[in-house]
């Protein structure tokens, strides 16, 4: 849990916390870590700028926001062997 808690502070990334029990009517928090200790983090809102402390005993899941990098690559590979396919059917339909 706090190496991903720190690879996400290293890469300044947003991470979700799913809590044992509720805080604030709350079970999920979302933001970026801005404090990491041996006993637990303090997570920065974005959109509020408000600040919560939480020890690591409290935390039941931690997860990194996924990158879509991935798929954005995949998706411009696939996007370029289309227009490739249809460049040469053009060709070859020109040349008849």
């Amino acid at each position: 849990m706090k190496q991903t808690v720190q690879k996400a502070m290293e890469k300044d990334k947003e991470i979700s916390v799913v809590l044992k029990h509720q805080m604030n009517g709350k079970t999920k928090l979302k933001g970026k870590v801005k404090e990491l200790t041996d006993e637990g983090l303090t997570l920065t809102d974005l959109k509020t700028g408000e600040r919560t402390r939480l020890a690591f005993d409290e935390i039941k899941e931690i997860r990194g926001k996924a990158s879509h990098m991935g798929l954005i690559v995949a998706l411009a590979v696939v996007a370029g062997v289309a227009i490739a396919v249809l460049v040469a059917i053009n060709s070859l339909g020109n040349n008849s």
